[in-house]
């Protein structure tokens, strides 16, 4: 082929009388600028093939024409594809670009969710089914092994192509990998290719294509995808050691000595002395000793604190119970014989702790209270550690969506 802007093909579009031009004498199909016509060339006349639609615009600053040199030989732009392809749980796309050089020689630049990928026509070494293979042979004793098989389709296309495309075709895709290559293979009802490809980076490709804006607009996106992906380590971070304060916070405080108080259904309250030194949280335990209840049944405890000037404070009514039932998996029990809350005293002194129950159940019953002091309440931690890791995982999102391009 020739790079020179001149075509050495120059034919007329059947549909529309659009002129067209075919720099690679090799391409089996041009699609018509104008009416989006995919037109069959190679044969005594043009003849339209099948009528497409206007491609999206690209992705990328490569245009048909541009020029650019790839491992010291210079290639142009002769034509672009766009697929769409559908997996169990998705359906995507990608591009693809049409690479031609001077001595014949052809290359594809594919772009998908994982960046830009450069490749180029193999031939089959042995007997490969896209369908059924496990691994393809690549020489030299060596194998790719395919990881991933699905439907595709040509959604629309510009340019020149190397087979004879139609708009809507079926092509289906399988894709492999092995020391440290891309294999694609395609099949259509008429072809069955296999490409071999390497990654490139994108800012490689702009230096080759002289697009400087472009290099600019790749250092951006990737200085601000490592800014939000230091934000989310650092976030992160964050909330480990929130996390990490939290269960710390969540065993801090003293223990005074257990204390025992009797209740029954005569006598259903019971009270005793606290002096608190400081306004401090702490947590006031209840555990129902020495006894048990019946299946099926619950009790009620209120709590109240009076403070040394004769406030009174409400703090926690709570049950404790037992329960049993079967379902499915057969017969469960559970129970819960031990109930706590926080207090946190707003004045120091001598306060009373005022315990009661209502008398139900169980004619006498027997708690043992334990006051733990100078708790450090988890919660801000937890919050904490919350707060920060939704902006830690915000960031990383952030950072994995910034173009690639």
């Amino acid at each position: 082929m020739s790079t020179a802007n001149t075509s050495l093909i120059r034919l007329e579009c059947p549909n529309c009388r659009a002129p067209l031009s075919a720099q690679n004498a090799t391409s089996q199909a041009v699609v018509c600028p104008q009416c989006s016509s995919y037109v069959a060339i190679g044969g005594e006349a043009a003849e339209v093939i099948g009528k497409g639609r206007k491609i999206p615009p690209s992705p990328v600053p490569l245009a048909l024409g541009d020029k650019g040199t790839i491992a010291g030989t210079e290639y142009v732009v002769l034509g672009r594809v766009m697929y769409t392809g559908r997996d169990d749980e998705e359906t995507f796309s990608w591009n693809e670009w049409l690479l031609g050089a001077s001595d014949g020689r052809m290359l594809w630049l594919s772009l998908d969710e994982t960046g830009f990928a450069m490749f180029q026509k193999l031939r089959f070494r042995s007997q490969f089914d896209p369908r059924t293979s496990t691994a393809l042979e690549i020489g030299e004793g060596k194998r790719a092994f395919i990881h991933e098989r699905y439907p595709a389709q040509v959604v629309a296309a510009e340019g020149e192509l190397t087979w004879r495309a139609m708009p809507g075709e079926s092509v289906f895709m399988a894709e492999g990998a092995g020391h440290g290559l891309k294999y694609s293979i395609q099949q259509t009802p008429n072809e069955l290719e296999v490409h071999e490809g390497r990654p490139v980076a994108a800012k490689a490709l702009a230096a080759a294509f002289n697009k400087p804006e472009w290099a600019k607009k790749i250092e951006s996106a990737s200085n601000t995808a490592s800014t939000y992906k230091t934000v989310a380590a650092l976030s992160m971070a964050a909330a480990v050691a929130a996390i990490f304060f939290a269960v710390i916070a969540a065993f801090s405080g003293t223990e005074d000595a257990p204390r025992t108080v009797e209740l029954s259904s005569s006598t259903m309250t019971d009270t005793f002395t606290v002096n608190f030194d400081d306004a401090r949280p702490a947590v006031v335990s209840l555990e129902l000793i020495n006894s048990s209840l019946p299946e099926n049944t619950f009790i009620d405890l209120d709590v109240e604190v009076i403070a040394p000037d004769g406030e009174e404070y409400y703090l926690f009514e709570q049950e404790l119970w037992h329960e049993t039932g079967r379902d499915e998996d057969g017969a469960w029990r559970e129970a819960q014989y031990k109930t706590s809350e926080m207090f946190v005293p707003t004045t120091s002194g001598e306060h009373t702790m005022m315990i009661s129950y209502d008398g139900s159940v169980l004619r006498s019953l027997t708690l043992e209270v334990i006051i733990k002091r100078n708790h450090i309440m988890p919660l801000w931690f937890i919050v904490y550690a919350v707060v920060a890791g939704l902006i830690g995982i915000g960031a990383w999102f952030a950072s994995a969506a910034q173009p690639k391009s």
